[in-house]
C-alpha cells in the first residue's frame, strides 16, 4: 500500500529539491531542527509517524514534515486530540489485537475505534457518528501571530495507525483517504489529520512555507 507512495515521494525529493542547493538547504535545515529536538518529538511524531527500525528522521521525513507542518498553520490541515474516558490509555503493540481494542472501547463519545493490525490500510479505523468541532489554524507569515478557528465535521471516519508508521504512510492517507487518525505509542490520546478541500500538494508555494523554511519556489 505505502511502497509505491514512498517511490513517488523520494522520486520527487530527489528530483525537485535535492538536485537544487537551495531545496537541500532547506531539507537539511528542518531534519536537523527534528532531530536535534528544536521541534518537539510529540509534534513530529504525531505527523509524520515514527519509524520502529531507526531513531534518527531521514530527509525524507524532513520533507513531510515540512509539507504538514506549514498546511498546518495555513488551515489546509484540520486537527483535534480525541481523549479516552479512562486514564492511562496507551497503545500496545500489533500483536496485542485485545488488548487494543480494549483500549480503544475508553474512546470518548461520539468516537469509536477497531483495531486490525496486519498488513491491511492501516491498523484499523476511527468513526464518529455525529457532527464534530475541528481545529483549523492559521499563523501570518509576517507577524508569526496563530488565529484559530474551530470548524464542525460532519459524521465520519478515518484510517487509524497505531504505534509506529512511516512518513510515507501518512502522506499515503493523507492523499489517498481524505486524513489518518495518528496513536502512537506513549500518547493516551489519538489525534485526527484531515485535510481540507483547499488543499494543495505543492506546499513550497505557500507564503508560509518560504517564511518558515527560507525557501523561494521558483514558480511562486
Amino acid at each position: 500500500m505505502c511502497l509505491s507512495c514512498k517511490r513517488f515521494i523520494e522520486d520527487g525529493v530527489n528530483e525537485e529539491w535535492l538536485e537544487k542547493p537551495e531545496g537541500m538547504r532547506v531539507l537539511k535545515s528542518v531534519l536537523e531542527m527534528i532531530n536535534t529536538g528544536e521541534i518537539p518529538a510529540t509534534h513530529a511524531e504525531t505527523l509524520i509517524g515514527k519509524n520502529f527500525r531507526q531513531n534518527r528522521y531521514t530527509i525524507y521525513d524532513a520533507w513531510v514534515f515540512a509539507q504538514l507542518h506549514v498546511r498546518y498553520f495555513t488551515g489546509h490541515l484540520l486537527t483535534r486530540f480525541v481523549q479516552f474516558t479512562k486514564d492511562g490509555i496507551t497503545p500496545f503493540p500489533d500483536k496485542e489485537k485485545a488488548k487494543n481494542n480494549e483500549a480503544l472501547s475508553w474512546l470518548e463519545r461520539p468516537f469509536k475505534g477497531v483495531f486490525h493490525g496486519g498488513n491491511m490500510p492501516g491498523d484499523g479505523a476511527i468513526e464518529w457518528t455525529e457532527p464534530i468541532p475541528i481545529r483549523q489554524l492559521f499563523q501570518n507569515p509576517l507577524t508569526s501571530k496563530i488565529r484559530e478557528k474551530t470548524v464542525m465535521l460532519e459524521p465520519g471516519g478515518l484510517v487509524l495507525e497505531v504505534g509506529s508508521s512511516s512518513h510515507y504512510c501518512t502522506w499515503h492517507h493523507m492523499w489517498d483517504s481524505w486524513g489518518v487518525a495518528r496513536w502512537c505509542y506513549g500518547h493516551d490520546f489519538i489525534t485526527l489529520l484531515k485535510r481540507d478541500r483547499s488543499w494543495d500538494f505543492d506546499g513550497g508555494q505557500f507564503p508560509l512555507f518560504q517564511a518558515m523554511f527560507g525557501f523561494a519556489n521558483e514558480d511562486s
